[in-house]
């Protein structure tokens, strides 16, 4: 027995070991292919990065060697634009202009992942050079990704095979043995029945598979768990960040105007010493407020951890809010002689988020006061109507040729050269997101000698958060 016992525990320390050893390698590729999912815009980002110091590289490198055909094989090799010149003449050139002014317009920034206008100096000759790269073809970078996730995938389906194949041979083909022996038993061939030595394996069958049922079915279980918990996490976070961003980005888009405001304002009193201007001092006074009001906003949103308080609505006078920030606005208007109205009721009640609702109107007043003609109108009615709320804010623009109303709402879409404008491109592209997040509607279009801006939200504030 005690032969048969040290036989017994050396089998069973064996299978252990094997599913132990299976078990770890399974785990090892999981993690090593997770990983490199998880890694993948990494590896791109790597990739393009890598791409583009290479090829600037080689460009100074065939500058500093003179070698026009190195340039070409540059350029035949790289999905890309390249422009060199000097003083005198044209080096190399793959654009239909040499004039850096007009070559960023000529070209489709959104395709690019690199581009840079730079001067080299190489043996006492400057050169100016001008390229464009274009993005890595991600389509091929995919596909090399996808087979490499496809061979983890086919070598986690072959260690799961082999461990069913050997699962099989220990627990299946002694039971097949088993079921051998019982039917020779009842047939009385004994001299036929396996020997002891082989039995013993039967002995343990039932209780290693109910461990090994429970071990694998309590990890499942953890892992599923975790899972889902991290899973669930993370997009939580996400939504967060995401949310904050936005705001965050908004009021610090808001601070500039107050700032400016100041400073005009400044001007005035420097122009018109001694400073006896009540008024003056009363919008400086109110647009630090303003300031130090927004600064107050920030760093409440930044300290926030939860996010439905920051997308907790109540009811807002839309008609007051409105009318405080055309107020915040005269300077301004007066500076450029713009003559401001208002067409509203006395009174509008909605449902909406105040801080949200105050970085629309401001956005829609800064652009008015920035792009509206010198000496021109703006107007800005407010009414309800079929259970939405309907703002028009128009303003004169005698030319608007240089206006592109299909991208004015993308973000960091700036309209000509506007010396007035001092924006950073964000505000008609929050205004759509914020209006679109509350299921109303926005659109921006020519009109009559000017151009308009139309919103409309429900009244009840799209009931988005509920």
């Amino acid at each position: 027995m005690n032969g048969l016992n040290s036989k017994t525990s050396s089998k069973r320390i064996q299978w252990k070991r094997t599913i132990i050893i299976v078990g770890v390698a399974y785990a090892a590729v999981v993690l090593l292919l997770g990983i490199f999912i998880f890694n993948i815009p990494t590896f791109y980002y790597q990739l393009t990065k890598t791409n583009i110091e290479n090829t600037v590289a080689s460009v100074n490198q065939a500058l500093a060697d003179n070698d026009a055909e190195a340039l070409e094989a540059i350029v035949n090799d790289t999905a890309m634009e390249l422009v060199v010149v000097t003083e005198t003449n044209v080096v190399f050139n793959t654009m239909p202009t040499t004039d850096f002014s007009v070559l960023k317009e000529t070209i489709d920034t959104r395709a690019l992942s690199y581009s840079a206008a730079y001067e080299t100096k190489v043996d006492n000759q400057v050169y100016q050079v001008w390229m464009a790269i274009y993005k890595t073809d991600f389509q091929q970078f995919f596909i090399v990704a996808m087979l490499i996730t496809f061979g983890g995938a086919v070598l986690l389906c072959a260690i799961m095979t082999g461990l069913l194949f050997y699962m099989f041979r220990k627990l299946v083909s002694p039971l097949k043995r088993l079921r051998d022996n019982i039917f020779k038993l009842k047939s009385y061939r004994l001299n036929e029945v396996a020997s002891s030595q082989e039995i013993s394996d039967y002995d343990l069958l039932s209780e290693e598979l109910t461990e090994f049922t429970e071990d694998l079915q309590g990890k499942l279980q953890s892992f599923t768990v975790s899972y889902t918990g991290l899973e669930q996490e993370l997009q939580a976070r996400q939504e967060r960040s995401n949310y904050k961003e936005q705001l965050v980005t908004a009021l610090v888009h808001d601070l500039k105007t107050p700032l400016n405001i100041s400073s005009i304002q400044a001007e005035k009193m420097a122009q018109s010493a001694p400073a006896s201007d009540a008024d003056a001092f009363d919008v400086l006074l109110r647009n630090n407020n303003r300031v130090l009001n927004d600064v107050n906003e920030v760093l409440t949103v930044l300290r926030m951890d939860e996010v439905s308080k920051l997308q907790e609505s109540r009811e807002i006078d839309v008609v007051e809010i409105s009318r405080a920030t055309l107020r915040l606005f005269q300077p301004m208007f007066q500076k450029r002689d713009i003559a401001s109205f208002i067409d509203a009721p006395k009174s509008l009640l909605m449902q909406f988020n105040e801080i949200e609702f105050k970085q629309i109107m401001h956005n829609v007043i800064s652009n008015a006061s920035q792009y509206a003609d010198i000496g021109g109108s703006f107007e800005l009615e407010i009414d309800q109507l079929d259970g939405m709320v309907w703002i028009r804010a128009y303003n004169d623009k005698a030319d608007v040729s240089q206006i592109q109303f299909d991208q004015v709402f993308d973000l960091f879409y700036r309209a000509g050269n506007n010396e007035h404008a001092f924006g950073s491109g964000v505000g008609m592209y929050t205004i759509k997101s914020m209006v679109e997040q509350h299921r109303g509607s926005c659109r921006f279009e020519a009109f009559d000698e000017g151009v308009q801006l139309i919103i409309e939200l429900p009244l009840n504030g799209g009931e988005q958060h509920a």
